[in-house]
Parts: structure tokens; C-alpha cells; sequence
């Protein structure tokens, strides 16, 4: 049995109403408890964050009565299996809500315009009904399920670059357990993209991490930056999006059997294809790192209540 509270300090978990599950004091900054909704676990009143002597903790609003005294506790009564048991139960819950809710997401993103959801869209007509696009999407799928336990620390590894390139448009997230969430967000996704429930969510975000994917390809390509490692890629792309199947499968065969020339790449033997898998999946991680989750499971909170 593992204590959530000392003796000297106060309560050591504490609920979130927006997480709907348990969250530690120690990976909490002080803001995140108005911004997360952290209540006292028993009685639901509000927390603050204290650190003491080094120890992180939540605290009731008016320690001094017997009421708060004996809410703590109870909380204190918590064990390890009932804490883990109420995280795994959340985390189900959140991973269905998000997957049904994928759409939204990828729609009401921030960091989008209305008219990049527009081509987003068209884009995603034309995709679904490519075989090179159902080719992939089903690589990718296999991929993942290959992955078993690595998704978290790859989605962490990406998101350090993500969030530097992110920080002058004020769009990452604030505090270090904010990046966390949605990092773990992000990699809960990846691995719910390998199953069969959430196949038809994969194809949708890997339509927008296709489009993002093909913009910054081609802007490379028509540049000039970068023109032996972007235009063939962005060719492909191309001929996906808009061209003959006969074409896109030409490419396809290329990619598939054609190693990138001496120079581009510091491995030797390293096919197009390896290099293009690698790249989209890198995409399909930025996009759903750019997803509103806290702004979608604050929505479900209030409508809730």
C-alpha cells in the first residue's frame, strides 16, 4: 500500500475535472490547477499547489477546519492499485471520446485557417479513393502495432523540435505537464490508430499529416532547398493528389526500389520509400500534436455539469 499524503503536508493526488483522472502534485506547475480543474478527490472542493521543504502537495482552500482534515484522510487512504485503476479507466474513456470526435479536432485546430480545412477536405475525397493512399495508411498501421512501447518516446523525441518551432507563434503548450498530456495524448492516439476501432480515425489524420506533408515538400522543391532529398518526394505526392493511378504507381514502384544517392543520406542502402515512411509518420505526430485536446475535454466538462 502506497500513502498519497505525509503526515507534515497535505493531499498528494488530486482529481482533475478536465482529465477526469488522478494527477501527482510533483508534475503539476501552480497554474495547472485552475487550468486542469484540480478538486480534492473526497469532497471536490478546489486545490492549490504548495511545495514544502522540497515536497509537492495540494492543499484545501480553508486547511484549518475539521472538515478538510478529514478529507485528507480519506484521500490518504488511496493505494497504488485503486489509483492505477482509475487512470486506466480515464484514459479508455478520453481515447474513445477523442477518436469519436477526430473530426473536430482536426477542424477546430488553433493553429489552422478555414481554408486549410477546406483543402484538407478535398484533399481527403481524392485520397480515400487512391490506393497508394490505402497503401500507405495500411503501412503505417502495421507499423505501429510493431512499435509495441517505443510510440510515447518517439512522440516525446518529435515533439522537442515541434514545440522550439512552435514557441514564436505562442501556440505550444504553456507548462511542462501541459506538454506532457498532450504528448501523451498524441502517442495514447498512435497506439489506438493500430487497432481495428481506430483505423478510420488514422485515415483521417493521416490525410491532414499527407497535406501538411505535400505543402512543405513542394515549397521546398519549388525553392530550390534542399532539391535532391524534397522533389521526388514531392512529386509523388503530387501524382497522388491529382494525378493518373498509372503515374502514382510508377512513382510508387520507384520509391519502393530506388536508393536515395550517395551524399543525401549518412546510412548507405536507404530506399525512398524508407525515407518517405519515416517523413509522413513524422507528420501524422506533428498533427496530432497541434490537437485541442484540453480544449475538447474542457468543452465535455462543462457540458457535463
Amino acid at each position: 500500500m502506497l500513502p498519497t499524503v505525509t503526515k507534515a503536508f497535505g493531499v498528494k493526488h488530486g482529481y482533475s475535472n478536465i482529465l477526469g483522472a488522478l494527477v501527482l502534485a510533483d508534475v503539476l506547475d501552480y497554474g495547472d490547477c485552475e487550468d486542469f480543474q484540480i478538486v480534492c478527490p473526497n469532497c471536490r472542493e478546489p486545490l492549490f499547489k504548495r511545495i514544502r521543504r522540497e515536497t509537492h502537495y495540494f492543499a484545501h482552500y480553508q486547511e484549518s477546519t475539521s472538515l478538510h482534515s478529514e478529507c485528507e484522510m480519506r484521500v490518504r487512504n488511496f493505494t497504488a492499485s485503486d489509483i492505477d485503476a482509475k487512470i486506466a479507466f480515464a484514459r479508455d474513456q478520453r481515447l474513445r471520446y477523442f477518436l469519436e470526435q477526430t473530426t473536430v479536432l482536426l477542424r477546430d485546430c488553433p493553429f489552422r485557417k478555414p481554408e486549410d480545412v477546406i483543402v484538407r477536405e478535398t484533399a481527403f475525397r481524392r485520397l480515400r479513393r487512391s490506393p497508394e493512399f490505402r497503401w500507405w495508411a495500411q503501412t503505417i498501421s502495421d507499423w505501429l502495432r510493431r512499435q509495441d512501447g517505443n510510440l510515447l518516446a518517439l512522440t516525446r523525441e518529435h515533439a522537442a523540435s515541434v514545440y522550439e518551432s512552435w514557441e514564436r507563434l505562442s501556440f505550444a503548450p504553456k507548462t511542462s505537464f501541459s506538454r506532457e498530456q498532450q504528448e501523451r495524448a498524441a502517442a495514447d492516439m498512435l497506439m489506438t490508430f493500430a487497432t481495428p476501432l481506430g483505423r478510420q480515425a488514422l485515415d483521417k489524420a493521416l490525410n491532414t499529416a499527407w497535406v501538411d506533408l505535400s505543402l512543405v515538400t513542394g515549397d521546398m522543391a519549388q525553392r530550390g532547398a534542399s532539391v535532391g532529398f524534397s522533389r521526388p518526394i514531392s512529386d509523388y505526392m503530387s501524382a497522388v493528389l491529382n494525378g493518373p493511378d498509372a503515374s502514382a504507381a510508377a512513382l510508387h514502384h520507384w520509391l519502393l526500389t530506388s536508393p536515395m544517392p550517395k551524399g543525401l543520406h549518412p546510412q548507405g542502402n536507404v530506399t525512398w520509400s524508407a525515407i518517405f515512411l519515416n517523413q509522413l509518420t513524422e507528420s501524422l505526430v506533428e498533427a496530432l500534436l497541434m490537437l485541442d485536446y484540453m480544449g475538447l475535454l474542457r468543452k465535455r466538462a462543462r457540458t457535463a455539469h
